[in-house]
């Protein structure tokens, strides 16, 4: 990239490089949050689950004992009422035979995740409680978290590379065009002076070398002159 850049003006080949690596910092935060908002997302949905299970264990144990399916379909029910990310409700037997299913849409193809508990009832294995979640809705808003985390750094860097912009244009390239404006002119052989420029101790040393440069050429001159009278 440098090598194509370095016959184009300071100025642009620095926005260019701000440019590639305000991309390069918005992309890599960007799949930095996605990454960290999804595993928080998969904890708080760990934690959910425990808690709807905590919740409904005990009227799953009774009536997986009582094999009151009545009971297990009113479990069912109120589980996935709880929320409307929740795309499935299975409760089965101890062989895993299902005994009450629900699903928000037949055969989901997004993307979930699948919290089970093992229903015991004094050490015995009773059947398995399954909440099945919709992480679409989640990841949709991750998304949109992640575009506002870019948008931001970009519009950072926008304005980052505006004011590095006037910054070198005022510190460096506006001098810089002044003393190659005065260069010329002594190549032309005229001689008219140039004030010492300030901007900065480079441009400084630089302006007041071309300066330098200027009295000699000048006295070598009159030297000269003197030199063919005589």
């Amino acid at each position: 990239i440098m090598n194509k850049l370095k016959n184009y003006p300071m100025c642009l080949q620095m926005n260019a490089i701000l440019l590639i690596v305000a991309l390069i910092v918005g992309f890599s935060a960007g799949e930095i949050v996605r990454k960290t908002e999804s595993f928080n997302l998969l904890d708080k949905l760990k934690i959910r689950s425990k808690h709807l299970f905590e919740l409904q264990s005990a009227g799953v144990s009774h009536a997986l004992a009582a094999q009151d399916r009545s009971l297990l379909e009113t479990v069912v029910l109120q589980t996935r009422l709880s929320s409307n990310n929740i795309a499935a409700v299975t409760i089965r037997d101890r062989r895993g035979a299902k005994l009450v299913n629900w699903n928000q849409v037949e055969n989901f193809s997004g993307r979930t995740f699948t919290a089970s508990k093992t229903i015991k009832i004094k050490g015995n294995i009773m059947g398995n409680f399954q909440i099945l979640w919709n992480l679409e809705t989640y990841y949709l808003e991750v998304s949109r978290h992640v575009n506002k985390i870019r948008s931001l750094i970009f519009l950072f860097a926008l304005i980052t590379i505006l004011c590095v912009t006037l910054l070198v244009q005022a510190l460096a390239l506006r001098p810089i065009k002044k003393i190659n404006t005065r260069i010329v002119q002594l190549s032309r052989g005229k001689s008219a002076s140039i004030p010492i420029l300030c901007n900065s101790e480079e441009t400084t040393q630089l302006s007041r070398s071309v300066a330098n440069l200027s009295t000699f050429i000048a006295e070598k001159k009159t030297r000269d002159e003197n030199h063919r009278r005589h």
